[in-house]
């Protein structure tokens, strides 16, 4: 078996550009396939949420957002944490419940079961006086 070496690793998983026109900077494999992601859903909710027409303003916020959120996201990114680790701790942070602000009212339901389960088990008992 080949002992994978880290400087061949770094550089198979970058794309360094077309044969014989070679980038001046090394693009993240993974990066071009994020930056598409998210270029092609900012496209179809511009044109269809917000309802921009195709037009160059349209191509140029769509390549320095796409360029902005690539940048910014592939930070977070490593051979120690991937693509997919990254989106799920996001995920994670955007579901997961906040405490309330100060000064909010703060309503708590019980369940119909938690409910049923505590008026069944509650007994209450007069107090009795001993004499």
């Amino acid at each position: 078996m080949i002992e994978v070496d880290d400087i061949v690793w770094r550089v198979d998983n970058h794309y360094l550009g077309p044969p014989g026109k070679t980038f001046p900077i090394a693009i993240r494999m993974n990066a071009l396939w994020v930056g598409l992601g998210f270029a092609f859903t900012l496209l179809v909710v511009l044109r269809t949420v917000v309802h921009l027409s195709f037009s160059y303003n349209l191509v140029l916020i769509i390549a320095v957002s796409t360029a902005w959120f690539t940048s910014r996201f592939m930070r977070r990114v490593s051979p120690e944490r991937p693509v997919r680790a990254v989106l799920r701790a996001a995920l994670n942070d955007l579901r997961s419940p906040r405490q309330p602000k100060p000064g909010q009212t703060v309503s708590v339901r019980y369940s119909a079961r938690l409910n049923a389960d505590r008026h069944a088990t509650t007994t209450i008992h007069p107090r009795q006086e001993t004499p």
